[in-house]
This record gives structure tokens, C-alpha cells and sequence, in this order.
């Protein structure tokens, strides 16, 4: 890397980049509790991006978590009427979608 001044002043320095996180986010599990889905996500490398969480219903409407535990690594939506995509990304800009639809039992 170089940086140069505007009086043409510079500094040259060697980086290595050992590491770069091309793996988006992934779920590990999922739970139904009452009128909420939880979606049990992880990754490792960046670190999930919890404020850039959200879903869009078949409607188009764009909905947000209802809670998000960090900890846990929980995110929880309403239990969808309609088909919902679901958007995570980490904090390298990769993202995983999910598509959660309603299970009727017959």
C-alpha cells in the first residue's frame, strides 16, 4: 500500500491479507414457537450483521425481526401467512437468503 501526499511525500508498506470471508452466513437450525419462526444462524468469520436482517413478503411488503439475540445467534419473525424470503448478511457484505413458507398440516 502507498499513500502520497499532495507535496508528492509518500510511504510504501507490505500488507498481507491472510484471510478474506467469501462465505455468507449460515443457518443452523430453526424452531416454530408459537406465532414466531427462529432461524439459529452463525458465522464465523465476519460476524453476522444483525441491523441488516429483514424479510419481504410475497405482498413485497418488507418487514423487520421481532428480536434479534446476538447470543444465540436467534433471529425470530412473526410466522408468515405467505411464502417469505429472508435476508442475512454478514459483516463483509455476503449474503444468505432463506425462503420460510407456511406448513399446513393435511
Amino acid at each position: 500500500m502507498t499513500v502520497t501526499l499532495s507535496n508528492r511525500q509518500y510511504q510504501a508498506q507490505d500488507i498481507l491479507v491472510d484471510s478474506v470471508d467469501r462465505e455468507a452466513p449460515l443457518l443452523v437450525s430453526s424452531q416454530q414457537k408459537s406465532r414466531h419462526v427462529c432461524l439459529y444462524l452463525e458465522d464465523q468469520d465476519s460476524g453476522i450483521d444483525y441491523d441488516g436482517i429483514y424479510a419481504i413478503y410475497e405482498s413485497g411488503e418488507q418487514v423487520e425481526p421481532v428480536s434479534c439475540n446476538r447470543k444465540t445467534g436467534c433471529v425470530e419473525f412473526r410466522y408468515p401467512d405467505t411464502m417469505m424470503n429472508v435476508f442475512i448478511p454478514d459483516m463483509a457484505g455476503n449474503r444468505l437468503q432463506l425462503i420460510v413458507s407456511l406448513e399446513r398440516d393435511e
